[in-house]
C-alpha cells in the first residue's frame, strides 16, 4: 500500500469549543440510503461477483452443518434484551480515565479505547443517536494518554505492566489493539496520527508489521543479542610473549557483529492486505479494484468467522475486529465484496450463548455459577428450548463483554443501535444493494 506524504495544513484538526463532541470538525453526513454500491465501483467484474456468490453458498454451507438455527437468528435488535443487574455497571477506568478490566487489567486498553470511540463517533456522527453516558476523557486526550511520545508507537497501556512496552512478544501493541485505534482515528479525522503510527511501524520483505515482537538477524537469531562476539577477546600473544590486538580477528569480529546485528525479518503480527485497506480507508485515499486482496481477504474471514462460530457458541472473540472492519468499508468507499461480506456476516452469523442472555438473566439473574451448563441445558431444552432474544452479531458482542469476565457490559450496549442499523435482517439483494448511512463525498 502507498500512503501519501502527510500534508499538515490539510490535516490540522480544528478545534471547537460546543458541547459534546469535542474534537475537529468531520465531514457532514447523511443518513439517506446510499445508490447502488455497484454504481460506485463499476471496475468489479462480474467474475469477482460469481467468486463472491460461490463463497457465500459455501460459508452458509458450511455454517449449516454445524449449526442448530432458529428464525430470530438474524433478527434487528431495536431495543434492550432483558438485561442482568450487573450488565448496568459503569465501565472500567484506571487513574488517567483510560478503560481497563476489573482488577486494573490493561491487556486490551488500546482495542478497548478504540473500540469505544468508533462507536461513539457513529452514534453521534452518522445516526444522530449520541450516546448518554458522559465520560471526562476526550478522544485527543485518549489517544495521547496511548501515543505518550507522540512518535506513532501506540501502547496497549501506557503505564500498566506489562502492557506498556509495545515491543513485548507476548503484551506488545498488537494487529488487534491496531484495528480499531486506527478506525476510531480516521472517522475523528485525526490523519496526523495515522500517519505517524504508519511511519513507525516496522518493515521488513514482507511487509509492515505491528509492533509486537523483534527483529531476526540473518543467522535467524534475535537481532542485537551478540554478548558473545562483542566481547570476543582478539588480544593474542606474539613472537617474544608481545601482546598485541589481532587485525583479522578483529575484522572477523567486524564482520559477525554486523551479521549478528542485522534486522532481516520482523516477528510482529503482519499488517495484510485488509488492514492496509483500513489504513487507506481511514485516510479516506481508498483505491480499491476488481480482485482486490484486501476486500477478497476481509470476505475470507468472514467465512472464517462463521466457520469457527458455528463449531463453538464461546467463540467471540475475532468478532470484535471484524465488525470494526465491516463498519468502516461500509461507511468508506463500500465495495460489492464489502457488501455481500457483511451481508453473509449479518444473515448466518451463528448464535452465540450473548444471544440468550436475556432469558438465562431473567431465569437466574446476576447469578453466573455453571451459566454455560445451564445456557447449554435451556437452549438444548427437550420441552421448551430457548429462543434468542437478539441477533447473532448483537449475542457474540453482548457475550464477549459480559460482565462477569471482568469485561465491560456497556461497551455492548454503546453498539446496539449501531448493530440494528449496520448489520439489519433484509431479503437477498444483489450485491451492493444495501440502505446504511454513509459519509457524504
Amino acid at each position: 500500500m502507498t500512503i501519501r506524504v502527510a500534508n499538515p495544513a490539510r490535516d490540522q484538526r480544528q478545534q471547537s469549543a460546543s458541547a459534546g463532541i469535542k474534537e475537529g470538525t468531520l465531514p457532514r453526513c447523511r443518513r439517506d440510503v446510499v445508490e447502488r454500491v455497484a454504481a460506485e465501483t463499476p471496475c468489479v467484474h462480474s467474475r469477482t461477483e460469481s467468486r463472491h456468490r460461490r463463497l457465500f453458498r459455501l460459508t452458509v454451507f458450511v455454517v449449516g452443518a454445524f449449526a442448530v438455527w432458529s428464525p430470530g437468528s438474524s433478527a434487528q435488535v431495536d431495543s434492550a434484551s432483558a438485561t442482568c443487574d450487573s450488565e448496568d455497571r459503569p465501565i472500567y477506568f484506571d487513574a488517567d480515565g483510560l478503560i481497563v478490566h476489573a482488577n486494573l487489567d490493561g491487556g486490551d486498553t488500546a482495542q478497548r479505547e478504540g473500540w469505544y470511540w468508533l462507536g461513539i463517533w457513529i452514534r453521534d456522527r452518522l445516526l444522530g443517536n449520541p450516546w448518554p453516558v458522559p465520560r471526562s476523557l476526550t478522544f485527543s486526550q485518549a489517544m495521547d494518554l496511548l501515543e505518550p511520545g507522540h512518535d506513532g508507537i501506540f501502547h496497549r497501556h501506557p503505564k500498566l505492566a506489562p502492557w506498556n512496552d509495545p515491543f513485548s512478544d507476548e503484551y506488545g501493541f498488537s494487529r488487534d489493539q491496531m484495528i480499531p485505534i486506527v478506525a476510531a482515528l480516521g472517522a475523528w479525522g485525526r490523519h496526523d496520527a495515522i500517519y505517524r503510527l504508519w511511519n513507525a511501524l516496522p518493515q521488513d520483505a514482507a511487509g509492515k508489521h505491528a509492533f509486537n515482537g523483534h527483529w531476526l538477524n540473518a543467522l535467524g537469531k534475535r537481532s542485537g543479542d551478540c554478548p558473545d562476539v562483542r566481547n570476543r577477546d582478539c588480544w593474542t600473544t606474539g613472537p617474544g610473549g608481545i601482546r598485541y590486538d589481532d587485525p583479522f580477528c578483529e575484522a572477523q569480529k567486524t564482520a559477525d557483529l554486523a551479521t549478528c546485528e542485522s534486522k532481516v525479518a520482523f516477528t510482529g503480527d503482519l499488517v495484510g492486505p485488509t488492514t492496509q485497506n483500513l489504513f487507506s480507508r481511514a485516510l479516506k485515499e481508498p483505491s480499491l479494484w476488481a480482485g482486490d486482496p484486501g476486500e477478497e481477504e476481509l470476505a475470507a474471514n468472514v467465512a472464517l468467522r462463521l466457520s469457527a462460530a458455528a463449531r463453538d457458541r464461546d467463540d467471540v472473540g475475532d468478532d470484535l475486529n471484524l465488525i470494526v472492519m465491516l463498519l468502516v468499508a461500509l461507511s468508506e468507499s463500500p465495495s460489492p465484496v464489502s457488501g455481500t461480506a457483511a451481508a453473509t456476516y449479518e444473515a448466518t452469523r451463528p448464535l452465540s450463548y450473548g444471544s440468550f442472555l436475556g432469558t438465562y438473566c431473567r431465569l437466574y439473574g446476576d447469578d453466573a455459577d455453571d451459566m454455560v451448563p445451564r445456557l447449554i441445558a435451556g437452549i438444548q431444552g427437550p420441552t421448551a428450548p430457548w429462543t434468542p432474544d437478539t441477533s447473532g452479531i448483537y449475542g457474540a458482542i453482548r457475550w464477549y463483554h459480559r460482565p462477569w469476565t471482568g469485561a465491560n457490559p456497556l461497551l455492548a450496549v454503546l453498539y446496539e443501535p449501531i448493530i440494528a442499523t449496520y448489520f439489519r435482517a433484509r431479503p437477498k439483494v444483489p450485491p451492493g444493494e444495501f440502505g446504511f448511512p454513509t459519509r457524504r463525498r
